[in-house]
């Protein structure tokens, strides 16, 4: 799937940024969408749609006749949505997306369609900084116990390693994915009598 593109048909073409953006969870962000040459699309459909991996398309935000029109709108992004509706006039059809969360990384579309129609698609990346390692003793038996070191809402993916005193990574649990981000478990095995040491 294309970072970004700029299509047009007939009088007007909409443009889009020239790559990737990249935000923070919990903050706000603009999408960039407009038309090229400015042209007034106050009288225009203004759709934002997310993409899936398949190309598949949800509704993120719609404006058409004068008015939001957003009873088919993702339940995610109810009220973190809107458009600058004093800008429409001079062609900005920009998204405001409020309170990001990890689970908006993807890729967005804006369509602007009146007699003609136009697109640019987007990649959102959201990063966040996942929670404090916890460390927690996980077994013990007889000939040692095992400690694991868990931490969640990453994005991207961390890297987390234990290793022996010569510098040797242990064994690690597989990193998992969800709505909120990576959560990374990474377990330490310790035998009675053994030096161990952790880098984080």
């Amino acid at each position: 799937m294309a970072l970004s593109c700029l299509c047009f048909t007939g009088d007007f073409q909409v443009v889009g940024p020239k790559g990737p953006l990249s935000a923070v969870a919990g903050e706000e962000l603009v999408l960039p969408c407009s038309l090229k040459p400015s042209t007034n699309a106050e009288g225009m459909t203004v759709e934002w749609f997310r993409l899936d991996q398949t190309g598949q398309s949800s509704s993120v935000h719609l404006y058409k006749d004068h008015t939001d029109m957003n009873t088919k709108q993702m339940p995610s992004y109810r009220g973190r949505t809107s458009l600058f509706k004093d800008e429409l006039k001079k062609g900005n059809a920009s998204l405001h997306l409020k309170q990001l969360r990890v689970a908006d990384t993807g890729y967005y579309k804006c369509l602007i369609v009146s007699k003609d129609y136009g697109y640019v698609s987007i990649q959102l990346n959201v990063i966040a900084v996942g929670s404090q390692p916890v460390i927690s003793l996980d077994k013990v038996d007889g000939e040692g116990f095992s400690l694991v070191c868990e931490s969640s809402g990453w994005n991207p993916e961390p890297s987390v390693d234990w290793s022996d005193g010569k510098g040797r990574t242990l064994s690690a649990d597989p990193t998992e994915w969800n709505s909120d981000g990576f959560t990374v478990r990474r377990r330490l095995v310790v035998e009675v009598g053994k030096e161990q040491r952790v880098h984080l």
